[in-house]
């Protein structure tokens, strides 16, 4: 992090899953770890993230998924 507390991140990509729901993989020891919005309700949910955080590297792609997730939200509410 830099001394003005701004952060550069790379976003996880999106990926639909089985169920039709978009997905943010998060690296943790689950291999199956990541966001996801749930479809019920819309809201963004963790699946299978350990908690807590094993590395730092877990918990910052878990931010940056949950990011990524709220970004992505943001999109689909102005386009709606």
């Amino acid at each position: 992090m830099s001394a003005s507390n701004y952060l550069a991140v790379k976003l996880p990509r999106m990926m639909i899953d089985e169920r039709g729901r978009a997905t943010w993989a998060v690296d943790s020891r689950d291999a199956e770890a990541r966001v996801v919005i749930r479809p019920s309700d819309g809201l963004v949910t963790l699946e299978g993230v350990a908690n807590p955080f094993s590395t730092p590297e877990q918990a910052a792609s878990a931010a940056a998924a949950l990011l990524a997730a709220a970004e992505w939200l943001q999109r689909v509410e102005v386009a709606s």
